[in-house]
């Protein structure tokens, strides 16, 4: 009698019925906290860069840091994202503050150390929210398929590589992560127990997340489905009470965490125009030419965040889930398929994007393989979900080497120093920024352009910036070179596309620039050092191809000499 009132206390505390499933739940929640700190200091700002190599870093902290709890300025004064991460940044430097970690204080630590920690505190944050992500997909599988579904679900979660890596980096796709299974949670809870308190539940989730980032939103549609499939909505007048709760929760959380959308309308309004408008217009370059969007992450995002085998194993459960448990497979994919559908449509496609589908995807495709009440299935459906795991160990394994090896801006730097004289100049593309050799330490690139134009005494070298201006680089002969993959990919990229292609032909003239300075640079320089380049295997990205935001711990980072010829060079006879 006393077990059974206390196995639904444990299941209510979302705590593990027996010792063996704790113990594994455990151990997957170890692992999966290990592999996330692992290399956790990469690209921190320090005395030889002030800005972080990850460019979103310093808008999350930034934004963070100009919040003060004590004088009520809560106003971060940026609203490209929702501001609930920032106050949670805020709240977790404050803490470390009491403890004596941060010290913000005129008598305390020097500026550039107290930066240094206020990132790492940020990207501890992130690890932590991380962390909790792998709890709520044990949740969510333990909900529907029992505790070893739900145990197969947190394993796979918690060595997810595309989550691992954006676990390292103080930004908001991780929490926004959370908060969106949180909700999904929710809206399964409601399928089985349809009281207020779920949709009450469902609502604050559902606000938290639209107050990290406006586009979870979506979670309207799983709520809804799940209202549906409740039964309330037979009922006459249950949608005002159910959903009208759901909706109240909602709007109030998003005030919480957003409360200047209102207090500051105009500001609020700009920023939010100006994602949209990157949204439907891209990023440059950075996308264009690769296609359907639907199929970009079908093809590129979701196979490196998951694998290949990953990938299959997860659409094949899925499929299985929804012929078995068609309620609880119908919430979650309507938001799979709506998130999805938003995603394709846009016209910028980082990969990180793909984040908030990856819990839904796993949970369904653990339910959908793990074994069943037939004991004869057993064994098989273990051995392949054991398969499934170890590609995501070699998986995370390559995802958290990248944070560990020498980075490549590091060692350019560093050979730039040992083999370069202090008085020649080295030429750069552009304004230092994140993927710059830190000769300089205002690498914030359009941010830190006035002290750096202001403070030529802080330059280790002589810099010059050439643009693509061919003409510059004969007139001015910079003895030295520094050029960064995330600067030059992209044209190489497109060179060989018709200039007819969408937002190609008016880089026309770009590309001509291009063309003529990587000729040039190629014919009178030679490569004297390169480093980094994150090339994945076959069954990561079948293509070769790597998206832009996988590429911020290892760029290919290049130095060239010049009065040397170079074996690499641009095809002259390419259509650009």
């Amino acid at each position: 009698m006393k077990k059974a009132i206390e196995r639904p206390r444990l299941m209510a505390l979302g705590l593990p019925e027996t010792r063996w499933v704790g113990v594994a739940l455990c151990a997957v929640l170890v692992v999966g906290a290990g592999v996330r700190l692992q290399g956790l200091r990469w690209g921190l700002p320090g005395p030889s860069h002030y800005y972080s190599y990850h460019p979103d870093e310093g808008t999350i902290v930034g934004g963070a840091s100009r919040i003060n709890i004590f004088t009520g300025d809560l106003n971060p004064h940026f609203f490209n994202y929702g501001s609930l991460q920032l106050y949670l940044v805020h709240v977790a430097c404050q803490f470390a503050s009491g403890w004596g970690y941060l010290d913000f204080g005129p008598a305390g630590r020097g500026f550039i150390e107290t930066v240094t920690r206020t990132h790492l505190v940020a990207r501890l944050l992130t690890v932590l929210m991380g962390g909790l992500t792998v709890w709520a997909v044990w949740l969510l599988g333990r909900k529907v398929g029992g505790e070893e579904a739900g145990l197969w679900g947190a394993a796979l979660m918690a060595l997810c590589g595309g989550h691992v890596v954006n676990s390292h980096y103080a930004t908001v796709d991780v929490p926004l992560t959370l908060w969106t299974t949180l909700c999904l949670l929710a809206c399964l809870a409601i399928l089985s127990d349809p009281s207020t308190w779920r949709y009450v539940a469902a609502g604050v989730t559902l606000g938290f997340a639209c107050a990290t980032k406006y586009g979870a939103v979506v979670l309207v549609v799983p709520l809804v489905v799940a209202y549906l499939l409740s039964g309330e909505g037979r009922r006459a007048l249950g949608v005002w009470r159910s959903l009208g709760v759901a909706a109240g929760s909602a709007v109030g959380a998003f005030l919480g965490g957003c409360p200047y959308s209102v207090l500051a309308w105009p500001e609020f309004l700009r920023d939010v125009w100006f994602e949209a408008e990157h949204m439907r217009t891209g990023s440059g370059l950075l996308f264009a030419g690769t296609g359907n969007g639907w199929l970009y992450h079908l093809r590129e995002s979701l196979p490196l965040s998951l694998s290949w085998p990953v990938l299959l194993g997860v659409l094949v459960g899925a499929l299985m889930v929804a012929r078995r448990r068609p309620r609880e497979a119908a919430v979650l994919l309507s938001f799979v398929w709506v998130y999805f559908a938003m995603l394709g449509s846009a016209e910028v496609r980082f990969s990180r994007y793909v984040l908030p589908l990856l819990p839904p995807l796993l949970t369904l495709g653990a339910l959908g393989l793990a074994p069943t009440d037939d004991s004869r299935q057993h064994s098989p459906r273990r051995l392949l979900l054991g398969g499934l795991l170890l590609v995501s160990c070699m998986h995370t394994y390559l995802c958290d080497r990248a944070f560990s090896q020498t980075d490549p801006r590091d060692a350019a730097a560093a050979w730039i120093e040992g083999n370069v004289p202090r008085t020649e100049t080295i030429g750069l593309v552009n304004l230092p920024w994140f993927y710059t050799p830190p000769l300089v330490p205002y690498n914030g690139g359009a941010k830190s352009r006035e002290v750096y134009e202001q403070d030529p005494s802080a330059r280790r070298y002589p810099l010059l910036v050439t643009g693509w201006d061919a003409a510059s680089l004969s007139k001015e002969r910079p003895p030295c070179f520094a050029v960064s993959e995330f600067e030059f990919r992209e044209e190489l990229r497109l060179c060989g596309k018709p200039l007819s292609a969408p937002r190609v032909a008016s880089q026309g003239a770009q590309f001509r620039d291009f063309a003529r300075f990587w000729n040039r640079l190629n014919d009178r320089c030679e490569v004297a050092g390169q480093w980094g380049g994150w090339r994945a295997p076959v069954w990561l990205a079948p293509t070769g191809y790597v998206p832009h935001d996988w590429l911020y711990p290892q760029p290919e980072t290049r130095v060239y000499r010049l009065h040397r010829r170079a074996e690499l060079r641009l095809d002259r006879r390419r259509g650009c």
